[in-house]
């Protein structure tokens, strides 16, 4: 009997290497439901960045990875990408000290934004994005 110690360990480590290179999120997606809860409120999220920012641009590729995106889009909820050099009224209204910054706006029967609902001062990761816009969660049905 041959031992298969050697190619045993050869195997593993490449699987090891290939589960590196997946996004987070690939392998087990998130389920979110597609049709948002009745009485729920019209969102935006407005994600403040900076161009010379590498935190930012962190958070834009965890952003990328979850498709956070297209999963709000589904629900009405619509995410802005603002560079805080080229929005500096909207930066100051929202006292934005900090980039990034993400907040969840509830926006007013006449389209206008209203109150921030949910706001993270920082870099969020692929995990804390889909808890920050995860759609069970009870700032969607106040």
């Amino acid at each position: 009997m041959k031992s298969c110690f050697g190619t045993c360990t050869i195997i593993a480590v490449l699987v090891f290497l290939v589960l590196l290179a997946v996004p987070p999120g690939a392998l087990f997606p998130r389920a979110i439901p597609e049709e948002p809860a009745a009485g729920a409120k019209q969102c935006h999220i407005y994600r403040f960045s900076g161009s010379f920012c590498p935190a930012c641009r962190l958070q834009d590729a965890h952003w990328a990875n979850t498709n956070a995106d297209e999963v709000l889009a589904k629900q009405g909820i619509i995410s802005y990408k603002l560079d805080i050099a080229e929005n500096v009224k909207l930066k100051d209204a929202w006292r934005v000290k900090v980039i990034p910054t993400t907040i969840i706006v509830e926006v007013t029967s006449d389209g206008k934004s209203g109150t921030a609902l949910r706001r993270f001062d920082g870099c969020l990761s692929t995990h804390q994005i889909r808890d920050f816009v995860d759609l069970k969660h009870p700032w969607k049905n106040k």
